[in-house]
């Protein structure tokens, strides 16, 4: 971006303020799902602004998602001050706070401070703005100590968190929820499940494995020291990402909600035997055997319920494992992640 392309957003963005225009903010715009949200909320005619901190993403794969219709902005959410001034600058309406270091990938400080730190600064920023809706992003992995079958909003949580996104994601509810409470903030709750499809480049759930397997040619480790990996019994909840990103808007924009906490998700079981078998219909000269039954022998997959959006909101997922997969695997034919 040159100095008059700058000058030409700054001034983009002054009338937008003046004339009141909606704007929404998604804080990690530049991650998996904040790029496929920012381009779904974009196509449906929201004036959209993204933050990115460390995630940097090709410019031709930008262009051809965003079509210059989402601006950028470079912003360390642990910054008070500095997120302030940025929703002010913005005239910011609403936000998604779609923030998630990747686990594991930060020093354990730098990840505490993002998650926390960024989050009240969100809330502060948020609340003084007097934001018609914020959004947080949660995950169905705070579902991950329960027992197999399909998992509701109201279930009971273990107070623990066995990795990283588990602990921040019950911390985040928790606090998030108190601090909506004290302070009136409209405030939604989205618990994504296993998301999967194009620009998902961390590859740790099974279908981006798979994917990547069968169309770039990258190995898929599925023993280590003799011992199975992956096992064709066991799976989750795989939801395409385009139809995650729906969910999200659908809750985001609601004009009023009758839940906090929405799950967002598939809404079926799927084994991996059941990834592999879409990979192979997908690309027939690939596949893939995997050792039967299940981690532990318990069997039995857990997955969301999504009783509830779909009765409030009408959600609907557009996409089965097959035509996510395959969705997916025609991306990658032409693009690097």
């Amino acid at each position: 971006m040159d100095v008059d392309d700058t000058i030409s957003d700054n001034c983009a963005l002054a009338l937008l303020v003046r004339y009141h225009v909606r704007m929404l903010f998604i804080v990690g715009g530049l991650g998996f799902i904040g790029t496929h949200a920012a381009r779904e909320f974009a196509d449906h005619g929201e004036q959209v602004a993204v933050s990115t901190h460390r995630t940097i993403r090709d410019t031709k794969v930008s262009e051809e998602l965003f079509q210059g219709r989402v601006t950028v902005v470079s912003l360390d959410m642990t910054d008070g001050a500095a997120v302030a001034a940025t929703f002010d600058r913005l005239g910011v309406d609403s936000v998604c706070n779609l923030l998630a270091p990747p686990p594991g990938a930060w020093e354990v400080g730098e990840e505490y401070r993002a998650n926390m730190i960024g989050l009240l600064n969100i809330l502060e920023a948020a609340q003084k703005r007097g934001v018609r809706r914020l959004t947080q992003a949660s995950s169905a992995a705070v579902y991950a100590q329960l027992p197999p079958g399909a998992h509701d909003e109201d279930a009971p949580l273990p107070m623990n968190g066995r990795n990283s996104t588990e602990a921040f994601k019950k911390a985040e509810e928790v606090l998030a929820g108190h601090f909506a409470d004290r302070t009136g903030l409209d405030m939604a709750i989205v618990r994504f499940s296993g998301i999967y499809g194009p620009l998902y480049h961390s590859l740790v759930n099974f279908p981006s494995r798979v994917a990547h397997a069968a169309v770039k040619g990258r190995p898929l480790p599925l023993e280590r020291d003799g011992q199975p990996l992956v096992y064709a019994g066991d799976g989750g909840d795989m939801c395409c990402v385009k139809d995650a990103v729906l969910g999200l808007r659908l809750i985001h924009n609601a004009p009023k909600l009758q839940h906090r906490v929405y799950n967002v998700a598939s809404g079926v079981p799927t084994t991996n035997a059941d990834v592999a078998a879409a990979a192979h219909a997908a690309q027939p000269s690939f596949s893939l055997q995997l050792p039967s039954g299940s981690r532990g022998g318990s069997g039995g997959v857990g997955y969301s319920s999504i009783a509830r959006i779909q009765s409030d909101l009408g959600y609907a997922p557009h996409h089965t494992i097959g035509s996510g997969m395959a969705e997916y695997m025609s991306w990658l034919a032409s693009h690097e992640e």
